[in-house]
């Protein structure tokens, strides 16, 4: 059996739109908003995805964050280009946008960038694999390369290019294959490679897939990359054991939203993960399905498994609303402890300021300044009015939450959602901070104005989608009507990077502020 099987070029089309947990359309979120238009989509059919996307986002932002304190005389050139890339993005120029992006990553890892190298996307077939397959069944675990859209340049440059595929197990030394490609100008590019006999796929535990390529005498470009789970028995069937032993149950009243929750949590285990649900897509497989054995039985024995210790998923019903939410809190507090709530931009959902934003840089400020998390899926937060209130009420059923010391922040889009909640809930919320969004309107005619809660403005000088200069504007005008609004403007910072540069300011802003409660009735 060779290596690698080989797949004629062909174009693929296909449906899938991955909604990534944090997504490059972040970057349109307040000019989304304000327009009341939806945000740019990858096309229904091509390789384009929103998880390839975010995959771009991520390696820029991680890089970024992890050299900018050394490097801020690159503070202006960096922000530029990655917000050149988003209006590329925004012009849905997908090749140019993934291009930019790539470009920018390399520089800051300090590799050569690919320059002439067609724009290649790397993806697999399969995001579980079940190890006991029945017997004689073929394991096919398909790498799939291809162009967006046809291969740049004049006819008769014909380019021979290198694929290579690195695959990492742990405990296991990685291993790596390469593949032959040509490139033909005005042609689409798209390999089919069965990486099965690299992975062992009898073997449950989680694989991680690197792929790269070489056009010409060109360096290596990274690709893509891609988690897969080879787990020991179907994810279906153990949903469909738990969820009939959940049914089983009869919790007391005060046990009910956990089987709820539970029941939801449950919902996550699928043979197939969801193409769009990035609570799926990201779960790992290898952990997920013994940590909901454990809670059910938790619950079993009367005793609330929620909350979990670290970094943890869930859905809270509110009404007819289901809330996706990720939770946070530092192992170490002690006493009541503040609340931030944290809200993305458009296009991201519950894990951007869980893994983007400064490389997770909210959850190391909550470890080193002991807040609670809780980053929800802005979208839900704002369909239903009530929501907010449900989502502080679970927090301070599960946590013990100081009441006075609650905030909300925001990027963009969820700027603008932040800055509704500091008008709508100004009796809960101590302080709100808006990343390069906002939306604050005086009353008309300077009449009285209702109560708002104190909120900062973080505006950024470079922003092409929401200029610094009108968030400023609007700040000084929020001012002049008697609104406790401040607003600092960043002269070198871009619309979405600003965010992990400027988070410890706000965060550290927000934690000086403490809400005036109303004495409890005797």
């Amino acid at each position: 059996m060779p290596l690698f099987s080989h797949q004629s070029p062909r174009r693929r089309t296909h449906g899938r739109l991955l909604a990534a947990p944090v997504a490059l359309l972040a970057a349109l979120a307040y000019a989304v908003a304000a327009a009341g238009a939806q945000p740019p989509q990858p096309p229904a059919a091509g390789p384009i995805s929103r998880a390839l996307l975010a995959r771009e986002y991520l390696r820029v932002d991680h890089a970024w964050h992890a050299r900018r304190e050394r490097d801020h005389a690159r503070l202006r050139e960096v922000n530029e280009r990655f917000d050149k890339a988003t209006l590329a993005f925004f012009r849905l120029a997908w090749a140019d946008a993934i291009g930019s992006l790539r470009a920018l990553a390399a520089s800051l890892e300090g590799q050569p960038a690919a320059t002439d190298a067609p724009v290649l996307i790397f993806s697999l077939s399969h995001r579980v694999l079940i190890a006991a397959q029945p017997r004689g069944e073929q394991h096919g675990i398909l790498a799939q390369v291809e162009t967006i859209g046809p291969v740049p340049g004049t006819p008769r440059a014909v380019t021979e290019g290198v694929l290579r595929f690195t695959i990492s197990r742990e405990a296991s030394p990685p291993v790596s294959a390469q593949r032959a490609a040509i490139f033909q100008p005005g042609e689409h590019f798209r390999e089919v490679i069965d990486l099965a006999p690299l992975i062992s796929p009898q073997t449950p535990g989680r694989v991680h897939v690197v792929a790269e390529c070489r056009a010409g005498d060109g360096p290596w470009a990274i690709i893509g990359d891609a988690v897969l789970d080879i787990v020991p028995e179907s994810l279906t069937a153990r949903r469909e054991q738990l969820t009939r032993r959940i049914e089983a149950l009869e919790p007391p009243p005060e046990l009910r939203e956990a089987a709820g929750i539970l029941a939801r949590r449950v919902e996550l285990l699928t043979d197939t993960p969801s193409d769009t649900r990035s609570a799926e897509f990201l779960a790992d497989y290898t952990t997920l399905p013994a940590q909901l054995a454990h809670e059910l039985h938790s619950l079993s024995l009367g005793a609330d498994p929620y909350p979990r210790p670290g970094v943890w998923w869930f859905s809270l019903r509110s009404g007819r609303t289901t809330i996706p939410c990720i939770a946070y809190a530092p192992p170490s507090r002690t006493g009541p402890a503040p609340l931030v709530i944290a809200l993305h931009g458009a296009g991201g959902d519950e894990r951007m300021f869980i893994d983007g934003y400064g490389a997770g840089e909210l959850l190391r400020l909550a470890r080193e300044r002991g807040f609670v998390v809780l980053s929800p899926l802005t979208g839900a937060i704002m369909s239903r009015d009530g929501a907010f209130d449900a989502l502080v009420a679970q927090a301070s059923r599960w946590y013990d939450i100081d009441p006075a010391r609650v905030y909300v922040i925001g990027h963009s889009m969820g700027a603008a959602a932040a800055s509704r909640l500091a008008a709508t809930r100004a009796q809960r919320l101590a302080g709100v901070v808006c990343f390069a969004g906002g939306n604050i309107t005086p009353r008309a005619g300077g009449g009285q104005q209702a109560a708002h809660a104190p909120t900062l403005i973080l505006a950024a000088g470079l922003d092409p989608l929401i200029p610094g200069a009108r968030l400023m504007s609007m700040a000084r005008a929020a001012r002049e009507q008697g609104l406790p609004v401040e607003a600092r403007l960043f002269a070198e910072e871009g619309h979405t990077l600003m965010v992990g540069n400027t988070l410890a300011i706000g965060i550290d802003w927000l934690l000086e502020r403490t809400l005036e409660l109303p004495d409890p009735q005797p």
